[in-house]
Order: structure tokens, then sequence, then C-alpha cells
């Protein structure tokens, strides 16, 4: 399913069976410089189950430093909606306006591809769960 509620953001594309987000920011059309990590995240669905945040958390120091063009603070905002926390190493994409209905949460292979300084692609796959949490049932 491709989202496109929205005309001035990334295309997505959420493959809901497979947990598998692909973002295009569209100025990437040779990716020669990415980066690739396993991390926790979240992906955070509306109510017609469209991606509308994305949480990359605990990102190594060399994936931080090469998004560092959009670390953020009081004095600048989000760039295209994409926000770094450096002190967190924390990724926000924020993709599209609406209200959360649903966080799926797990591990995450994670590829972020990039033109220069610039994100161009962010290639994610939630890992499926392989144990379940104190307190599930099965």
């Amino acid at each position: 399913m491709t989202d496109s509620g929205h005309t001035t953001g990334p295309r997505t594309d959420w493959d809901a069976a497979r947990h598998h987000l692909l973002v295009d920011y569209g100025s990437g059309a040779h990716l020669p410089c990415h980066e690739e990590v396993a991390v926790p995240a979240t992906v955070v669905l509306d109510v017609h189950g469209s991606v509308i945040d994305v949480d990359i958390m605990a990102l190594p120091e060399r994936v931080a430093d090469a998004l560092s063009s959009y670390a953020v603070s009081v004095r600048k905002p989000p760039k295209n909606g994409i926000a770094l926390d450096a002190d967190a190493a924390w990724l926000w994409l924020h993709l599209a306006d609406g209200v959360p209905a649903q966080r799926l949460s797990g591990a995450a292979h994670v590829r972020i591809a990039f033109a220069g300084p610039d994100v161009v692609e962010v290639d994610l796959t939630l890992h499926p769960k392989t144990a379940p949490r104190p307190g599930d049932r099965r």
C-alpha cells in the first residue's frame, strides 16, 4: 500500500504483512552512500493503517554523525520532517499528519541512504517478536 495522503512529504510504501517501510525523499536515483543498522524502532500508524511517524532509536555514533545536519534544537526545527536528537541518538521521521491509532515496536533492520548530507531513502523492516513479553498470552 502506498500512502499518498499528502503532497509535500516523502513517498512512503508500507507493507503491513511484512512490517516493511520504504520512505523515498525523492532525490536519490543513485544511492552511493548508506548506513545499515539493527536498532529498536517504532512505526506509528493512523486509523487507516497509514504510517504517520517513525522513531529509530539507539543509533550508533557513526550513523548519528552522518545525520548531524538533522539535529534539532530550540533554534533549529526539523528539516523535511526529519529530526535527530543527537544526545539520545534518536531519529524521528514525521511522514504525515494524523491521529496515532497503533504503534508497532521492536528490533528493526534499517538502511539509510544519503546524497551528501541529505537523507534520500529510509528502508526499515521490523522483525517479528521471537518471545512474548511478560504478561502476554499465547
